[in-house]
């Protein structure tokens, strides 16, 4: 930096300093956008998010209130490869990977002020990264040759290694293509499914969520889970894609006794949004992800049907532990009725 750490200056020039030092490869810089100080885009690209501090703060700190600030939008965009801090006298990075599963904490209040650093929602988020910090190679993803303290560059003695690290991690010409889909992102690809697809899919969306409990993420996982002749692979589905329609299924529906049910739903555009929207994605996605996104489907149902429907997305886990549990206090649970079995929010 052209300044020192004792000089005063404020974080508008410190700002334009660090993109002028580092990040003038860029193809588009925003500054301030939706809070977040620093925002680059490469090659059509999210790259990083960063935060930014006229003084010296600690990393933790400076982490925790990019995080409280990136959970107001982080399902509206796709998330850059890496997140970054910095003040006056040093930068550090971090895979956004690391620290996705974060966002999905549904136990938390993120609605406190991201740059009030006195609640306590900030300081266990701000612990928890200090805490692994400490045991190095947790927040990094295991094949990177970099640990975190390794990722941190302090400008007076490391501004060479620093410009390195960037030219050959940040601007990279990684080759164009269909994105992968993985537990860090399925939920904003949703988002976006919502947006594209879900319009040109003829049913009636309320009469599915009343009388049979159908839900429109159940069209698109439908979706995600299938190869490219539109035919779902995982059959423990709700809802199946079959060509060019959707059918439900009756036994996952637990509709085993009614014989005559049946229930196909065809697109009103012949499938073309469908085809343009899901081949910017590479599908399904890879094996290690299956169980992880469906786990958390739960993500992908609004508030208000989570809590009404509580025990619809409760963890069979949960629901099996809890009968094992009522079962060994009253015994055969054939002689109650279960009330509420729901372990949701």
């Amino acid at each position: 930096m052209s300044k020192t750490k004792n000089e005063e200056v404020n974080e508008a020039t410190l700002k334009g300093i660090i993109y002028d030092e580092y990040f003038k490869r860029a193809d588009e810089c925003i500054l301030d956008k939706y809070e977040i100080d620093l925002w680059l885009k490469y090659k059509n690209k999210n790259v990083l998010w960063a935060e930014a501090k006229p003084k010296p703060h600690t990393i933790e700190t400076m982490l925790a209130q990019l995080i409280f600030t990136i959970k107001r939008i982080h399902n509206d965009y796709f998330n850059p490869k890496y997140l970054c801090v910095f003040d006056n006298e040093k930068m550090a990075f971090i895979l956004y990977s690391a620290i996705a599963p974060i966002f999905n904490d549904l136990d938390f209040n993120w609605k406190v002020r991201s740059s009030d650093t006195t609640t306590k929602e900030f300081k266990k988020i701000s612990e928890r990264i200090k805490a692994s910090i400490e045991r190095k190679n947790v927040l990094i993803e295991q094949e990177n040759i970099y640990d975190f303290k390794e990722l941190v560059f302090y400008y007076k003695k490391n501004k060479n290694e620093l410009r390195e690290w960037i030219n050959n991690n940040i601007f990279i010409d990684e080759l164009e293509g269909p994105l992968k889909i993985d537990d860090t992102n399925f939920q904003k690809v949703y988002n976006f499914w919502l947006d594209e697809v879900k319009k040109t899919i003829n049913t009636d969306w309320n009469a599915l969520k009343d009388r049979w409990k159908i839900l429109d993420c159940d069209f698109y996982l439908a979706d995600l889970f299938s190869y490219e002749d539109n035919n779902t692979i995982e059959k423990k589905l709700f809802v199946l894609l079959q060509n060019d329609i959707y059918v439900a299924q009756r036994k996952a529906l637990g509709l085993q006794n009614v014989f005559d049910f049946t229930l196909k739903v065809e697109f009103n555009d012949n499938q073309v949004a469908h085809r343009q929207f899901w081949n910017k994605y590479v599908l399904p996605p890879e094996d290690k992800f299956w169980d992880l996104i469906l786990k958390r489907k739960d993500l992908l149902v609004p508030i208000d049907i989570r809590e009404r429907l509580g025990a619809f997305f409760t963890p069979l886990q949960w629901v099996k532990l809890s009968q094992q549990y009522m079962t060994d206090t009253w015994g055969n649970l054939d002689d109650y009725y279960i009330w509420d079995c729901a372990g949701g929010t």
